[in-house]
């Protein structure tokens, strides 16, 4: 269920469609560098984000209905230290509203600075074991049981040993009732 290869384009896992690519100009080395060298130097860690559990502010935020970011434009990103995996509740932090469907659509950005959007920054989207990717459950989904009862859930992990800053925006498909909604 989780994308561990280093390269790839769009890639359905288990009907969510995950965008990674390689790292672009001036980032090529966030895809390759973070690999474990020292015994015991880099542990898995584990945050919760957007709910009841969250170890930190939740600046996540809907855009529309359908669509989520971890972060609004020109605010920090979250901190994306070596193995650490965020729990993401697909939720705004302003109105507690949730993700409207079911997530479809999880692209995951990389930075080496906390606002890579202020002049002069620069990110990627992640690829490979920087950002491995599992969506738990949606509204209704039986798999919101196992972790927060009823909220759309998304992990995102660095699956390396080396430190960034990571935004998550996250697409869901329409309900049935949303069905000839204009866009």
């Amino acid at each position: 269920m989780l994308l561990t290869q280093r390269s790839c384009s769009v890639r359905s896992v288990r009907g969510v469609w995950v965008t990674c690519a390689l790292a672009l100009t001036g980032l090529a080395s966030l895809a390759g560098g973070g690999a474990c060298t020292v015994a015991g130097s880099c542990e898995l860690s584990e945050a919760n984000y957007c709910n009841a559990q969250s170890s930190v502010a939740c600046t996540g935020h809907l855009v529309d209905a359908h669509t989520w970011e971890s972060s609004r434009p020109g605010q920090d990103w979250l901190p994306f230290e070596g193995e650490r995996r965020w729990h993401m509740s697909l939720r705004d932090g302003q109105t507690g509203a949730l993700i409207a469907g079911r997530p479809f659509e999880v692209q995951v950005y990389v930075s080496t600075t906390s606002r890579p959007e202020d002049p002069g920054g620069s990110f990627a989207l992640a690829a490979g074991n920087l950002a491995l990717v599992h969506v738990w459950c949606t509204q209704n989904d039986a798999y919101c049981t196992q972790l927060i009862a009823g909220e759309p859930l998304v992990d995102v992990q660095n699956d390396t040993c080396s430190g960034y800053f990571v935004k998550v925006v996250v697409r869901s498909e329409p309900d049935a009732s949303d069905a000839g909604a204009d866009r």
